[in-house]
């Protein structure tokens, strides 16, 4: 099953999507916000990694002792879901610890019709 995930971006050196990784599987992966293909995070803000943190979550593969196990990880032989990672959030500035987001409908709603091409489901 491909999993949408529509956030922040994600980090592809975190251990549970990095290399050698044989879990969780990102299939397809677009920067709505700056429009390219990069969807890594902005790492200029408070939380950088909350799309990560969000697909780990969701897809991590289960009891392999890197990060954590996701609830749609799938366990050694059986598989789990493979993410399709959507950055629809992106920063313009922090000041005095505050961060302004930049991201339009206009990113979210091309993001959910790019998921939906691409197999990703919506129930």
């Amino acid at each position: 099953m491909e999993l949408p995930i529509l956030d922040a971006g994600l980090d592809r050196t975190h251990g549970d999507f990095g290399p050698g990784n044989t879990g969780a599987k990102v299939v397809a992966s677009y920067d709505f916000v700056h429009d390219d293909p990069n969807s890594s995070p902005d790492l200029n803000i408070g939380a950088p990694y909350h799309g990560t943190a969000v697909a780990a979550i969701a897809a991590a593969e289960t009891n392999d002792g890197v990060g954590v196990s996701g609830v749609c990880g799938g366990f050694g032989q059986t598989p789990g879901c493979s993410i399709l990672d959507g950055k629809v959030l992106g920063t313009l500035s922090i000041s005095q610890g505050l961060t302004e987001w930049l991201g339009t409908t206009d990113c979210a709603a091309a993001a959910v019709n790019w998921a939906l091409a691409n197999g990703g489901k919506v129930k």
